[in-house]
C-alpha cells in the first residue's frame, strides 16, 4: 500500500520521466489508473479524504518548443532576493559542515570542557561566515559578476 508521500513521489517521477522524451510529443492517448486504499490520504481526524489529480494538456507545442529556459533561469536566479536566499543556503551548508567537524572532534573524546565548547561554537559561526564570504567573493572574481 502506498502512503501519500510515496504516491506523490511516484507521480512526480512519472512526470519527470515523461518530460525526458526526445523530439516533439506524438499524439497519443494516456490512460491513468489510480487505486487508493484506506489511509491513502488521511485527514486531520484520520478519516479518508479524496485525492485530486489535475492533468494539463498544452493547446499547442509552439510556445513550449520556442521557450528560452536559460533566459528564464537567469531572470529568476539573477534577482537580488534569489541571490540573498542562495547566500543564506551557502552559509547554512558551511555552518552545518563545520558543526559536523566539531562533532567529529567530540567523537574522539576531546573538547568537552565548557570553555572549549563555547570557543568551538564561536569559531564555528565565525568560520562559516568567513568561508561563505570567501566563497562568494571567489565566485565573483572568477565570473566577474554575481
Amino acid at each position: 500500500m502506498l502512503d501519500r508521500r510515496e504516491f506523490v513521489v511516484a507521480l512526480c517521477a512519472t512526470g519527470l520521466l515523461s518530460a525526458c522524451q526526445s523530439g516533439p510529443p506524438k499524439p497519443s492517448s494516456v490512460v491513468l489508473n489510480f487505486a487508493g486504499g484506506k489511509g491513502t490520504n488521511p485527514g486531520p481526524d484520520g478519516s479518508d479524504r479524496p485525492v485530486t489529480v489535475m492533468i494539463y494538456r498544452l493547446r499547442s507545442t509552439g510556445k513550449f518548443n520556442s521557450a528560452d529556459y536559460f533566459a528564464l533561469t537567469q531572470t529568476i536566479f539573477g534577482h537580488w532576493l534569489s541571490k540573498l536566499v542562495l547566500f543564506g543556503f551557502t552559509w547554512a551548508l558551511l555552518h552545518h559542515m563545520l558543526g559536523g567537524l566539531r562533532h567529529l572532534l567530540w567523537d574522539t573524546g576531546h573538547g568537552f570542557k565548557l570553555t572549549t565548547v563555547e570557543w568551538l561554537a564561536r569559531l564555528n559561526i565565525a568560520l562559516s561566515i568567513l568561508l561563505t564570504l570567501a566563497l562568494w567573493i571567489g565566485v565573483y572574481l572568477m565570473r566577474g559578476t554575481l
